[in-house]
């Protein structure tokens, strides 16, 4: 096997575009990756690889013992399972997952610009972001009730709607709900 063209020390084993198709190392090729690699079977965006699991999160014994923190989890588990009663109680968990990661990104990670996996993805997101904004939720605080409601969706759920199941018995029809009458929602 020839060496790596960009190193010129480590035998190449990856196909590169970068270097007219010759074959590089796996260090070459996980340090030059960049947005022209879309495509490569290496490539993974940044947003694929973000580790939401350092988000700062409250524990659990923290949201257990303060009210204030389990009023803003039922705002948002309460709007999650709305979206969810609105579709017959059939979505999975991995919608949560999703809306959930795009807050973080939103709050937490800064970005300015969303990509959506789907329409329902999008509107929840937007509604979620209308009801933080409308209640002014401190922005720590919000990240850290994001993070702990991100870490016990994940934990509970197994690919299908373990976790909505969970939310639409505590939350759904609960004391989470009366959060909506002080924000007008459609549908």
């Amino acid at each position: 096997m020839a060496k790596c063209p960009m190193c010129n020390s480590k035998k190449g084993k990856r196909v590169c575009r970068l270097v007219e198709n010759q074959k590089v190392c796996s260090l070459c090729c996980g340090t030059t990756r960049d947005v022209e690699c879309v495509g490569c079977e290496y490539y993974r965006s940044p947003l694929e690889s973000r580790k939401y699991t350092v988000v700062p999160k409250y524990s659990t014994q923290d949201m257990e013992s303060d009210m204030s923190l389990q009023g803003h989890s039922n705002e948002i588990e309460s709007i999650l399972c709305k979206i969810d009663r609105g579709h017959d109680l059939k979505l999975k968990d991995e919608l949560a997952l999703n809306i959930y990661k795009l807050l973080m990104d939103k709050y937490y990670f800064k970005d300015k610009e969303f990509l959506f996996q789907s329409e329902m993805v999008k509107d929840g997101f937007e509604l979620l972001v209308d009801v933080i904004e409308y209640n002014d939720i401190e922005e720590e605080t919000l990240i850290k009730v994001l993070g702990v409601l991100y870490f016990i969706a994940k934990r509970r759920t197994k690919g299908g709607r373990e976790y909505f199941n969970v939310i639409q018995h505590y939350v759904g029809g609960g004391s989470g709900v009366q959060m909506l009458s002080n924000y007008e929602l459609e549908g």
